[in-house]
């Protein structure tokens, strides 16, 4: 799993020549789309500007066109940020995106709200803006089959989401649903491993630890406490088993260390282990 992941992410990233087109291709195609929907270059322009190559090779266009309407209807100064909520135009999921200030940590609070929600997230992305704001773009679907992700639902998810704009790093939500019964009768323990060489300036991690409420919402925080900072991730729940891959650097935007690589897997075994025993 993890190769495989590891391949994804890397694709374009690797091969300037693929990296440039690809990116080309998607701007002509975003460009276009906008165009059609009335928005002028100068508009797409001003938020492209906020956006950096990272971004473009993380995001289907049909992304791009959605961010940028928005955010070019949008104060993208605003001191507490900004957010949008919709269903997937294709599949089943809903997609959450929010701009926010670098400083806030907003991985771990919106985790921890989509978890309390009854959601499971099946992806996430966070790119840092060339203005001081990080985009963070999650895609999460119902646990529950039988839900309906109607009207009401959305505005709910959407409701809950605001309060992640205002909220304190110190007052993440602490997620109160409990563990599906197969969860707490089988313990996995937690696995940290590195990826040999950094990705792109990043270092890649796969952790392997026990699926349980709140889970992406403790790495999130246990991320913030070590001056971590996500650049993507992928989830992947496999029976009680939860396998994630992270792209990870430190606030300035080098790659981890060895030193720096220990410390941050000795605590997220410890929180991570200790959490699974209180569950």
């Amino acid at each position: 799993m993890y190769e495989l992941t590891h391949r994804a992410l890397r694709r374009g990233l690797e091969n300037p020549i693929d990296r440039e087109q690809l990116i080309l291709e998607k701007r002509t195609q975003a460009r276009k789309s906008l165009r059609d929907a009335g928005i002028s270059d100068a508009r797409i322009d001003r938020v492209w500007s906020l956006l950096n190559e990272t971004y473009f090779l993380r995001h289907r266009s049909a992304e791009i066109v959605w961010h940028t309407e928005w955010l070019a209807d949008s104060d993208t100064d605003s001191e507490i940020g900004l957010l949008d909520v919709r269903l997937q135009k294709k599949g089943d999921g809903v997609e959450a995106v929010l701009y926010t200030p670098r400083t806030h940590a907003t991985f771990a609070h919106a985790t921890a709200v989509l978890d309390e929600l009854g959601m499971t997230i099946v992806d996430a992305r966070v790119i840092p803006t060339e203005n001081g704001y990080s985009l963070d773009t999650f895609i999460f679907m119902e646990l529950d089959k039988r839900m309906e992700t109607d009207e009401s639902r959305l505005a709910k998810i959407r409701r809950s989401l605001t309060r992640v704009l205002t909220a304190s790093d110190e007052n993440v939500v602490k997620v109160t649903r409990a563990a599906p019964r197969q969860v707490r009768m089988f313990k996995t323990a937690t696995s940290v491993r590195f990826g040999e060489k950094p990705a792109d300036g990043m270092t890649v991690m796969e952790l392997v630890a026990a699926d349980r409420p709140g889970l992406l919402s403790k790495i999130g925080q246990t991320f913030l406490a070590q001056a971590v900072d996500i650049a993507a991730a992928k989830i992947m729940t496999i029976g009680e088993r939860a396998e994630d891959v992270f792209y990870i650097c430190n606030r300035d935007g080098t790659a981890l260390d060895g030193t720096a690589q220990e410390r941050l897997r000795n605590e997220l075994v410890i929180n991570l282990d200790d959490d699974a025993t209180a569950t």
